[in-house]
């Protein structure tokens, strides 16, 4: 069975660059699917996602 350690490292932490940067940039406010994705019809869903919609607003609401 894998430790609490080894099953982040394999499952959880972004593995790629472009990962990171979603992530960073996603919690800055700002929202880039096609990072993960690429451009294709999938980062176009994703754009228009309302549970990432909700998540932005109120991590707008957040800052300070």
């Amino acid at each position: 069975m894998l430790d609490a350690e080894e099953l982040t490292s394999a499952y959880i932490l972004p593995r790629k660059d472009g990962e990171r940067l979603y992530l960073d940039l996603f919690a800055k406010g700002e929202y880039r699917p096609e990072l993960l994705f690429g451009e294709c019809a999938i980062a176009q869903a994703a754009v228009a996602s309302p549970e990432a919609q909700w998540k932005l607003a109120n991590l707008k609401k957040m800052k300070r």
